[in-house]
């Protein structure tokens, strides 16, 4: 039985720890897990990966966001037993990351400019 426990970023403030967490053996009962579930609701989700210990959904590029996005669910307590793809930064992605951590508003590729 493999375990995910949901991620809550560090700039949401909680009076106490109200992350969720659910058990599977699947990846059907991984997806049907609520918290999980409700990503692929989302407009643009494109599909779900891992990143080390993390279960990330990803988002097709769109005219605001041309990169795509991506987002931490939740920690697998048995990555290796997840049978999904590897999670992977395109350049664009680490150009606003890189952007984003220098404090700038946007950021410019192919000579045009976006916002972080």
């Amino acid at each position: 039985m493999n375990r995910i426990t949901q991620h809550i970023p560090s700039f949401v403030e909680t009076r106490d720890d109200s992350r969720k967490s659910g058990e599977f053996t699947t990846l059907e009962e991984l997806f049907a897990v609520p918290f999980v579930a409700k990503w692929e609701t989302e407009p643009n989700f494109l599909k779900w990966s891992k990143s080390d210990t993390c279960l990330m959904a990803e988002f097709s590029p769109s005219e605001e966001k041309p990169a795509g996005t991506h987002w931490v669910v939740g920690f697998l307590k048995d990555p290796s037993s997840v049978d999904l793809p590897y999670w992977v930064e395109t350049e664009m992605q680490r150009a606003r990351r890189d952007a984003w951590n220098r404090g700038d508003q946007s950021f410019k590729w192919q000579d045009r400019e976006y916002p972080v």
